[in-house]
């Protein structure tokens, strides 16, 4: 929206855009929290690539993502911060053993 708003629109003189680009918060909020989950995703996938399936299986690595089932990750409204926050460092410290694991 912002290109759009700085650059495309300023050029077409039937369509010009008046005043500073426009900036969407909630989709820039979106895209943060998206990247968050992806940056999540990818560094577990890498560290299960790294145990066996046994250890996987010793270690409960199935229920890892539990603490994220309560809440809605894409919800990300000031009031709600805190629950992925809390749903996060759950998350991170059930994730303790398997990084002891692998080191």
């Amino acid at each position: 929206m912002t290109h759009l708003s700085k650059i495309s629109w300023k050029q077409k003189m039937d369509h010009q855009w008046q005043g500073p680009a426009h900036v969407d918060h909630y989709l820039e909020k979106i895209i943060t929290r998206m990247n968050e989950i992806f940056e999540l995703r990818s560094q577990h996938d890498e560290l299960l690539r790294l145990l066996t399936a046994d250890e996987q299986k010793e270690m409960k690595v199935e229920g890892f993502f539990e603490p994220f089932r309560s809440i809605n990750s894409f919800y990300t409204h000031e009031i709600l911060v805190d629950q992925w926050k809390g749903a996060r460092k759950q998350y991170e410290r059930m994730l303790e053993p398997v990084e002891k694991e692998i080191c």
